[in-house]
């Protein structure tokens, strides 16, 4: 049986299993821990009174509380009005600063996160490709990118979609990124023909570890 056989017959074992839906737990962040502090954060941005500064520090704090502010829960009940305001704050912010910092690839992410959440696909599709030119091999930035892709992947162009393969070639290569693919490949039906493909023009010590981590991802998921 070929490699690419191999993995489709996992998929098809797997596919009559009735899973959980899938999620990842985001990173902890003050749209977590505190409701108090989330709610005032939230608001500055939306009104438009959070500002950066000149360092980098700055800018990737305003950064990681648009991108996490845009997936917590308060962007699922506040007002809809207020969330666009909420995204439009960001974009025009991931904006701002990839036009003085063009290779800041987690700045490229949240400009394609907040496009994502103005119903704006292709400025979510231009974001995610220059985020995945700019940081090729940072995995952290890769994990969210391939979480937005895949998310919204009925909205990827092709250009897109070659670029999300990148990101899924190099999550498969990695010990930590292939656990993250694995748990998609369990609870993701529509992604394990297009995982499937990656991983079979990789190294077979790749697709090894990669059937194994599925079939653990299974199991636990079983429990």
């Amino acid at each position: 049986m070929t490699r690419l056989a191999t993995l489709t017959a996992l998929a098809l074992s797997l596919a009559g299993v009735c899973f959980g839906a899938y999620s990842v737990a985001r990173e902890a962040t003050i749209f977590d821990r505190s409701p108090e502090r989330s709610i005032e954060e939230y608001d500055r941005i939306a009104s438009g009174q959070a500002e950066f500064g000149l360092s980098a520090y700055s800018k990737k704090q305003i950064l990681s509380s648009c991108y996490y502010g845009l997936g917590s829960r308060l962007a699922r009940v506040r007002p809809a009005p207020e969330i666009r305001r909420f995204a439009t704050q960001c974009f025009e912010k991931a904006n701002a600063i990839t036009a003085t910092m063009p290779t800041n690839s987690f700045a490229w992410l949240v400009a394609a996160a907040a496009a994502e959440a103005l119903d704006d696909h292709a400025g979510m599709n231009t974001a995610l490709v220059r985020s995945q030119r700019t940081g090729p091999r940072e995995q952290w930035i890769t994990e969210l990118r391939v979480r937005l892709a895949e998310d919204n992947y009925a909205g990827l162009d092709e250009t897109t979609r070659k670029a999300n393969e990148l990101d899924l070639a190099l999550l498969a290569e990695s010990y930590r990124g292939v656990k993250t693919i694995a748990s998609r490949y369990v609870n993701d039906a529509g992604f394990r023909e297009r995982i499937t493909t990656v991983v079979s023009a990789l190294p077979n010590d790749v697709q090894q570890r990669f059937l194994w981590s599925v079939k653990k991802a299974a199991q636990e998921s079983l429990q």
